[in-house]
């Protein structure tokens, strides 16, 4: 996108307005995921069978998610403000629901993510270390996408290329060959630190 600025305008809309949900992703400090709120609430509906556990998921949805929009929620407003019971609060971790943050406080997290986490994490450092190894650390986009990438990632060469663009780990150049993705210098000493 050349203006991110009216993108970042248009999900703060659609944050404010509660259709998406942010989530903050292990992978970076400042890195966050993005999801319908719909399909947020509809996957943690299908999580469990068990019916004190869905009660507890209902109220998470009701009471919670319209008016808290923010990507962590401490003991204190889950007790107090939503009337939370421990139990409650145990449920919504043991589903996944909410994750450690630390004492006092949890990330509101996607049920199950772990899985897309760690193909996200595989295919990002094995697509760096692919143009990291290149001559010039850069590789046109086309090339890129022709390689196979099925052992990195079940998320695909494709989804990883514009992970990588995005984040701006690559800066992409427009060259009369097609797009030419250049390692970042900067951004690739940041990620080899936060290893």
């Amino acid at each position: 996108m050349k203006d991110k600025t009216l993108v970042d305008r248009q999900l703060n809309n659609l944050w404010e307005e509660n259709k998406i949900r942010l989530f903050k992703l292990t992978s970076g400090s400042d890195e966050f995921a993005v999801v319908l709120t719909d399909d947020y609430v509809n996957h943690m509906k299908g999580r469990t069978s068990d019916a004190k556990v869905l009660l507890t998921i209902e109220k998470f949805i009701n009471i919670v998610l319209p008016s808290h929009t923010d990507v962590s929620i401490s003991k204190k407003d889950a007790l107090v403000k939503f009337k939370l019971s421990e139990e409650e609060i145990t449920h919504l971790v043991n589903t996944g629901v909410l994750t450690a943050r630390d004492v006092g406080s949890w990330w509101l997290s996607i049920p199950g993510a772990g899985v897309f986490m760690k193909n996200f994490s595989n295919g990002r450092k094995a697509l760096v270390q692919m143009i990291r190894k290149r001559k010039y650390r850069e590789i046109l986009e086309r090339d890129l996408l022709s390689r196979n990438f099925d052992s990195h990632s079940k998320l695909g060469i494709a989804y990883h290329t514009y992970d990588i663009i995005g984040a701006e780990i690559v800066k992409s150049v427009e060259t009369t060959s097609g797009r030419l993705l250049r390692l970042d210098i900067q951004s690739d000493s940041k990620a080899r630190s936060n290893r």
